[in-house]
């Protein structure tokens, strides 16, 4: 029962032989040593008592009774810093990240120069949002305990929130030095150079990750989507394709969806080879929705290569199970005006048209083969109803083209 009078409150003899018959029941018997020291944790009772009290209360699992017995002790001996200590413990467990700083601050400021104080107030700060000031308690907690790897994470936390890409690279760097094997710090140098804007060394950091066959389905979906930000459509598809094949479980449409990423960025072949994956990988899975959307992946890949009668064939079987399916509509709209098919095409367009999201654009496209067909009182009607619902600056300009050719021709006649 050593103390130090400056940070610790002073105890008289009596006072240590009533420790000295409680310590058995705090080893033991702790519901017993409770209830004796509630007895003497009273207002005129040393703040010791109900420091211990407040200790066993923590044990418990009882956080509420823990704070309010150090804040009694801390009332009776302002200067006592393991009180606070434990209080800002007690607070940092309740999320009460703002007197918790409090609490670790007066606990440094009374002399305690251990890196887990410092350590705790870095996260306190860094959970209030100072960075800036968590950045300096985590460095100071680095110093002093330099095996611990938690410090280095908050201390990365503070520079990546503070958005200083070469120091957060630095640290990771040194940190992977340590931990080569840590898949979590490879992960976060990825992300660290992402939220910079740098894809190229992203995507190197997430390889990283994969080629170790550490990367989740998510991660080498990044990896490919990180890919196609370089236009380098090859490896996306590796990306994708090794997200398809680490876990056949995984979300049907998000893979069809890369499919379509591929052929609108002309990369046909690679977009072909994903949908063969994912075909194969998902056989047994896929539903009649998820088959239209892959079959209108094949069409507009079939559009694009000029192998129009597959396409058609393909975007037929799709309006058959579907016929609401809009944009099948308007690819198949697209297939017979370039064929010189008006009418079929103003047909299918016209079917898309009665869909709320695709009648705009349908309109515009019934339009203009209405233009085709010298109809202009008609193809203005529909021009004016879809810049209404949809202003577009090239419909606007179309609108007044057709308006002027359609003055001119009534001038004629």
């Amino acid at each position: 029962y050593g103390i130090e009078s400056r940070i610790e409150p002073e105890l008289d003899d009596t006072m240590r032989e009533t420790l000295a018959e409680i310590e058995p029941l705090i080893r033991d018997r702790k519901k017993d040593a409770i209830a004796r020291l509630v007895t003497l944790a009273t207002p005129e009772g040393n703040a010791r008592y109900d420091f211990l009290l407040g200790n066993l209360y923590l044990e418990a699992n009882d956080p509420d009774k823990a704070r309010a017995s150090y804040l009694a002790a801390i009332k009776k001996f302002p200067a006592y810093r393991q009180a606070y200590k434990n209080l800002g413990l007690v607070l940092a467990q309740q999320q009460d990240f703002v007197h918790a700083t409090r609490a670790f601050t007066r606990v440094i400021e009374q002399g305690d120069t251990d890196g887990t104080t410092y350590g705790l107030l870095g996260r306190c700060l860094l959970a209030n949002g100072d960075s800036v000031s968590a950045e300096s308690a985590f460095r100071m907690a680095v110093m002093l305990q330099p095996d611990l790897s938690d410090w280095r994470r908050g201390l990365l936390a503070t520079l990546i929130k503070q958005k200083r890409t070469a120091d957060a690279v630095s640290l990771l760097d040194e940190m992977i030095a340590r931990e080569p094997r840590e898949p979590e710090l490879h992960h976060h140098k990825a992300q660290v150079y992402l939220a910079s804007g740098d894809f190229a060394r992203a995507a190197a950091a997430m390889e990283v990750v994969a080629r170790a066959g550490w990367a989740k389905p998510e991660e080498l979906q990044t990896l490919g989507d990180l890919y196609m930000k370089q236009n380098l459509p090859d490896l996306a598809l590796t990306g994708y394709k090794r997200a398809v094949e680490a876990d056949a479980s995984q979300d049907i449409a998000r893979s069809v969806h890369n499919a379509e990423v591929l052929s609108s960025a002309k990369a046909l072949d690679q977009a072909q080879a994903l949908l063969g994956t994912i075909r194969t990988t998902f056989a047994s899975r896929l539903t009649p929705q998820d088959k239209a959307r892959i079959a209108k992946v094949d069409a507009r890949i079939s559009l694009a290569q000029r192998a129009d009668e597959q396409a058609a064939t393909l975007l037929r079987e799709v309006v058959d199970a579907d016929p609401l399916d809009g944009e099948a509509w308007m690819l198949l709209g697209k297939y017979h005006a370039e064929k010189k098919e008006e009418e079929r095409a103003i047909f299918a367009y016209e079917r898309a048209a009665s869909l709320e999201k695709f009648k705009p654009d349908a309109q515009v496209k019934i339009a203009q083969l209405y233009v085709g067909q010298s109809k202009y009182t008609e193809a203005l009607a529909l021009l004016k109803e879809a810049q209404q619902a949809k202003p577009r600056e090239a419909v606007a300009q179309y609108l007044s083209q057709v308006e002027k050719i359609s003055l001119a021709k009534s001038g004629t006649r």
